[in-house]
């Protein structure tokens, strides 16, 4: 069944430019770690490391799920105000109290965690910043959520995606050319970006809802419906994301500093090339719950296949530059000091490939009430991370931190693909993907022999590839013909642009 004009124009509204988003917003935020990794050093950089991790963890479970909860019901009573209000008003205070309650207990138990867990008492200190930004960053998801809901992407691209990263990215390079190597200074960019954007956001959502948050009236839904389908979410979300994160808190318990801070490096830039599946998230979302709540699979079906498909063809030239100039990225971007963790990234890049592959596959299982099922997926992954972690890092380090996490993804997504397929009846993959193999296995060939015959300098090499690994890649997509739909979300994605 074709993918219907409506849903393929609101597919390439939002995921244009959300592509651009998440796309211009992770860079921005990459390199403001590169700023912040190059003023610090391996050592500092490594402790704010622990502390940034451990608040995006944290974070994940202090909302308790409710950007996903205001992204599936508020699309199903558009049309009635005073649920819609009820929903805004009560998810905004939930999320603020519990956020504040949250990095409350962050902040009082800092010492603990820094002397009797990590042994390592700087990361005091450097915990109860961080405990600051925690109702912060739960509440500049929820707004930014909110704002999604109406599937109107402008708002939350301009503000969560780019606008919190370019602020911060200005002021930490203010403090690396006038303080150095000052923790305190960097973690004090992210607190002020952060509320910065929760600021705005506010005043996006009230603009964007101001019939809405005028109406009176009693509502069609109860938050403690929107609860009991948000706490499964976020727990998901949390061991799903967890999967991705644990690997970091662990090298930081059984490494030193040092070494965390080479892992952090690796670890960011090794979800570069999975920034167009966070932006198909983006959209795929309320797409999926109105196309649920219609009971239309076969839509949802091709919807998730387009998605799929292109998000893996835009992440293969990325991944194929990861495969053969790993340790070229690390010391161009991040400096000598970080190129030994090379092969930490090629291995990490695997599971990363892994989870672009599969798609949007634990956004889908959410947003059609399979929630659970992918907080079980995810759990499962996420102990089983834990448990190679433990065995893997003290023999091997970073590279067995790597290995750990890269086994993880593969077996959550894997097994949420299976999952979709046995519950919904839907599988992304057909016989026009293999347009992109062949594609994406000449590259490799070619790639393969500048590799072996070409070592120029770093920053070159890496240029050469990159340029290379696109051009071959989209030319040979476009020299065997796009099928109907790519052809039709191609026009409508320039038709944006252009706009």
């Amino acid at each position: 069944m074709p993918v219907s004009p409506k849903n393929l124009s609101q597919l390439a509204k939002g995921a244009g430019l959300s592509v651009f988003g998440k796309f211009a917003g992770r860079l921005l935020a990459v390199i403001g770690d590169i700023v912040a990794a190059r003023a610090l050093g391996p050592s500092l950089f490594g402790l704010y490391a622990i502390g940034w991790t451990l608040l995006r963890i944290i974070g994940l479970l202090a909302h308790l799920g409710l950007p996903n909860g205001v992204l599936r019901y508020i699309p199903q009573y558009t049309d009635d105000h005073a649920t819609v209000k009820k929903l805004i008003n009560q998810s905004i205070v939930i999320v603020a109290v519990t956020s504040v309650l949250i990095g409350g207990a962050l902040y009082f138990s800092a010492p603990w965690l820094a002397v009797n867990l990590y042994q390592k008492p700087l990361l005091t200190g450097i915990f109860r910043l961080f405990a600051f930004g925690i109702p912060l960053m739960s509440l500049l998801t929820l707004l930014s959520c909110i704002s999604r809901s109406t599937q109107n992407m402008v708002y939350s691209v301009s503000v969560e995606d780019v606008g919190q990263p370019f602020l911060g990215l200005i002021l930490v390079v203010g403090v690396y050319l006038f303080a150095g190597a000052w923790v305190t200074g960097v973690i004090l960019t992210d607190l002020v970006s952060y509320l910065a954007a929760v600021g705005v956001c506010f005043f996006v959502v009230r603009k964007m809802f101001q019939r809405a948050l005028r109406a009176s009236g009693p509502a069609r839904v109860k938050i403690g419906e929107v609860l009991a389908f948000s706490i499964p979410t976020a727990l998901a979300g949390t061991f799903s994301v967890f999967v991705f994160w644990v690997d970091r808190l662990l090298v930081g318990y059984f490494l030193p500093a040092s070494d965390n801070g080479i892992y952090q490096a690796v670890s960011q830039i090794s979800v570069l090339f999975v920034l167009v599946l966070a932006a198909f998230n983006g959209i795929l979302a309320p797409l999926f719950a109105d196309l649920y709540s219609k009971r239309d699979v076969p839509q949802m079906q091709e919807i998730f296949r387009v998605g799929t498909k292109w998000g893996l063809y835009i992440s293969i030239p990325f991944f194929l530059v990861f495969c053969f100039a790993p340790a070229e990225i690390l010391t161009v971007l991040y400096g000598p000091g970080y190129s030994g963790g090379w092969i930490a990234l090629l291995a990490l890049a695997i599971g990363q490939f892994v989870n672009v592959a599969t798609g949007s596959v634990g956004t889908l299982l959410c947003m059609t009430g399979y929630q659970r099922a992918w907080l079980g997926l995810s759990s499962v992954a996420l102990v089983l991370n834990i448990i190679l972690c433990v065995v893997l890092i003290p023999r091997f380090g970073i590279l067995g931190a790597a290995t750990a996490t890269s086994v993880s993804l593969c077996v959550m997504n894997i097994a949420g693909i299976v999952k979709a397929r046995i519950s919904l009846g839907i599988w992304p993959y057909d016989l026009r993907y293999l347009k992109g193999l062949f594609a994406a296995f000449c590259c490799l060939l070619i790639l393969g022999i500048l590799r072996f015959f070409y070592h120029g300098p770093a920053f070159l090499y890496l240029s050469i590839t990159t340029l290379l690994a696109a051009l071959i890649f989209f030319g040979l997509i476009l020299l065997q013909g796009l099928d109907d739909e790519d052809r039709n979300l191609v026009g409508l994605l320039q038709a944006r642009i252009l706009k």
